[in-house]
């Protein structure tokens, strides 16, 4: 499990870092979320960082207080495996609209 969540920080961190070299070449017209789109537009790079890190961590929260109360492990494991693939998958577009 710690390794999942380790994977879900670091896939996330991946996600921000392609991000800005994509929102450098198109704008936060670049960027498939609208949320993340808004977010960039009012409080830039540092507002997605910290949107970012806020939604990482209540992941973690969630996960760790799922657990205490006898979650089974395939649904804990189930939703950090969905959190690195979004993320990866954000990670992806992003590299991708900078090739474009």
């Amino acid at each position: 499990m710690i390794t999942l969540m380790i994977l879900a920080g670091l896939s996330q961190a991946l996600d921000l870092a392609t991000f800005a070299p994509a929102v450098a070449r198109w704008g936060s017209s670049g960027e498939i979320n609208p949320i993340v789109a808004r977010i960039y537009d009012t409080a830039g790079l540092a507002g997605v960082a910290g949107f970012k890190t806020a939604l990482f961590a209540l992941l973690i929260i969630t996960i760790h207080v799922m657990a205490a109360h006898g979650t089974p492990v395939w649904m804990t494991t189930t939703i950090l495996v969905f959190a690195i693939l979004v993320a990866l998958l954000g990670s992806a577009t992003n590299i991708w609209a900078v090739l474009l």
